[in-house]
């Protein structure tokens, strides 16, 4: 949770409370909605503009956060993962002994090739798991 670059932008005492939050999107929102709460007491925006606001804007993002945090909390089952998993070892393992009776030493290097990108692509699926994970 790198927020360095928000220094930039924010106060320190900010970019200290959105570190200590315990749910940041959620913290931020609710600061979007205080500091529209706080423009409507000084006259700046009308009750009118803030429930425009508030059915166009935080409404959306509401719910939008509402699907990230479904599609972050949905776990993939375990034994769907394990399955996938002991095929594609047992494919990778089975495959170099259908490839060298046709290739010879060559099918050193395309069972490497091979193994790479099926294994690329499994390594892209555990991303895809969790989608918001930090990197």
């Amino acid at each position: 949770r790198d927020l360095e670059e928000l220094g930039l932008d924010l106060a320190v005492q900010d970019v200290a409370n959105l570190q200590n939050a315990s749910h940041m999107p959620l913290f931020c929102l609710d600061i979007l909605s205080n500091y529209l709460a706080q423009q409507v007491d000084a006259g700046k925006l009308s009750d009118y503009q803030l429930g425009v606001i508030n059915t166009t804007s935080l409404a959306v993002m509401s719910d939008t956060l509402g699907s990230c945090e479904r599609i972050a909390n949905t776990p993939i089952p375990l034994s769907y993962v394990l399955q996938l998993r002991f095929f594609l070892i047992l494919w990778l393992v089975l495959y170099p002994l259908h490839v060298i009776p046709y290739y010879g030493w060559w099918s050193i290097l395309i069972c490497d090739l091979v193994s790479f990108a099926v294994l690329g692509i499994e390594s892209m699926a555990f991303e895809i798991e969790k989608p918001f994970w930090y990197d």
